[in-house]
């Protein structure tokens, strides 16, 4: 066992590990599929690593005035502060600008 916690080789072992799963995922038979198969396990990357209170999603963010947001492939939001709304519960969600943290898209 090390005596030090290594932050590059975890961060080198996360990366590995998402190589691998999009290798996989590139075998989907649709462009949409071979997207969300490669959005998936960066999303359980990231619920695994950010704290209890970072929600990780899909969807779409609503600003001040209503407005809504292009599809996000990946939405960091504040869980404790404000629920999302789902859409299509397990597919995607709508988030108040107020709670997104960060956003990921393409």
């Amino acid at each position: 066992m090390k005596d030090m916690f290594d932050p590059d080789a975890f961060i080198q072992r996360i990366g590995c590990r998402l190589v691998e799963e999009f290798e996989i995922a590139r075998n989907a038979t649709s462009p949409s599929t071979v997207g969300a198969a490669m959005e998936q396990p960066v999303r359980k990357q990231l619920e695994q690593i950010l704290p209890r209170g970072i929600g990780v999603g899909t969807g779409f963010v609503i600003d001040m005035y209503g407005e809504t947001s292009r599809q996000n492939d990946i939405v960091l939001y504040g869980k404790n502060i404000c629920p999302k709304a789902p859409v299509y519960p397990g597919a995607f969600g709508l988030f108040p600008f107020l709670i997104v943290r960060a956003i990921f898209a393409e």
